[in-house]
């Protein structure tokens, strides 16, 4: 065979091209693959965010609940407290007017002997009954005085917990530390439409090594009630009502009959004046009647947000290089040759990367009644949709539906 032969084999010999095809088909298979790795990834990333986020105001709603319960249990045990207070103040100003008659009686009966011994006991055990009333008084003002301090503590540390287990569960379900994820969504935001600051970089550093004693894992944006932020939206407010507070009237009468009760038990005439000299020698009669303060009302939701950092790609296709090198162009090879375009934005330089995310979720306390005058403590926290509250909507209540977040 001579050589011409072999050469016009060789040109029609289409052996190994299908090896070719194939070989090629199979680079691009796997380059699909590896940027269906990124995506896959980014979606896992903003799973976890959106996981993250529920996960803090469901601990949020949780906690609020439990504070709002224990107001509504300090609530019902001023309540009941009042009860037992009252029936024995009434008991003993019952004995004050019952004193105004039977001192009186007990004094007569000494012209006849045979109802002396009687009256006498009707009239001691009517002055001993009185004889508590103004410090009975008092003391339902001392009790609702300390009720009413551990309700305010409770408003007040509350909130704390809401706030640290909510970011701390956060932290636990994967979520980023603020203060470095913002600044990249940030970033990633800008560099979608165009727009390239060189001082986000500097911000982005700065936010990173802030000094901070925890992550910020999540934060709420706004609690919307009737108190000021992240309060839990209730108020104290003057109960209604026996044994809430008493009336006018109970209190007129009290100011009327103790005193009246308390000159008559210490006549000179009245054998026993001296047993109570020591006791009723004071001015705790002055004041009467009860004006206390309960808590009513209900939170607002909250909406929190929680993010996840910018990740770097699954395969590095970023660093992959082109078959050819032009190094008469004055660039770098390790710049020019990049698969992908440099991106300033990004430190890395490579501008495919897995996006940081940030995540809403809001959540309620829930309950009928939440925080109230009766006997139900049910306040239960749970997820509810987006709001996102409008600076100009300064009043909101329960089912204003603002502007929804999608």
């Amino acid at each position: 065979m001579n050589i011409i032969a072999k050469i016009k084999r060789v040109r029609q010999d289409t052996g190994g091209s299908v090896l070719l095809l194939s070989g090629t088909m199979m680079f691009l298979v796997v380059i699909a693959v590896l940027l269906n790795g990124d995506m896959n990834r980014g979606v896992y990333e903003r799973i976890a965010a959106q996981n993250a986020v529920d996960a803090a105001a469901e601990t949020a709603a949780l906690w609020e609940a439990r504070g709002c319960n224990l107001l509504q249990h300090l609530n019902n045990l001023h309540y009941d407290g009042n009860k037992i207070l009252f029936i024995a103040e009434s008991a003993s100003l019952t004995g004050c007017a019952a004193a105004i008659i039977a001192v009186p009686v007990a004094i007569a009966a000494h012209i006849w002997p045979p109802a002396l011994a009687a009256a006498n006991a009707a009239a001691v055990a009517t002055c001993t009954l009185c004889t508590p009333a103004p410090y009975i008084d008092e003391g339902q003002e001392y009790f609702a005085t300390a009720i009413n301090k551990c309700q305010q503590l409770a408003q007040n540390l509350f909130p704390l917990l809401t706030l640290g287990y909510a970011n701390s569960v956060a932290g636990e379900a994967g979520a980023d530390d603020l203060t470095q994820v913002i600044p990249e969504y940030l970033g990633s935001l800008m560099d979608a439409g165009g727009v390239h600051w060189d001082g986000l970089d500097a911000v982005s550093s700065a936010m990173g090594f802030l000094p901070s004693a925890v992550d910020v894992h999540a934060v709420p944006l706004t609690l919307i009630g009737d108190d000021k932020f992240f309060e839990f939206g209730v108020k104290t407010q003057e109960g209604e009502g026996l044994p809430w507070k008493t009336p006018d009237w109970w209190n007129t009468m009290a100011q009327t009959v103790y005193p009246a009760a308390k000159a008559e038990c210490q006549l000179p005439g009245f054998d026993f004046s001296s047993i109570f000299n020591s006791i009723m020698g004071d001015d705790r009669g002055d004041k009467w009647g009860w004006k206390d303060k309960y808590y009513r009302g209900n939170p607002g939701y909250m909406t929190w947000v929680a993010g996840k950092l910018t990740q770097d790609e699954v395969a590095g296709l970023g660093r992959l290089r082109w078959l050819y090198s032009d190094s008469t162009s004055g660039i770098e090879d390790s710049e020019k040759n990049h698969l992908y375009e440099k991106e300033t934005l990004n430190p890395e330089g490579i501008k495919l990367k897995v996006p940081a995310f940030l995540a809403l979720a809001s959540s309620q306390v829930e309950g009928d009644p939440v925080v109230s005058q009766t006997d139900n403590v049910n306040a239960e926290g749970k997820i509810i949709a987006v709001y996102m509250p409008l600076p100009s909507y300064k009043n909101p209540t329960r089912g204003d539906k603002l502007l929804i977040y999608h």
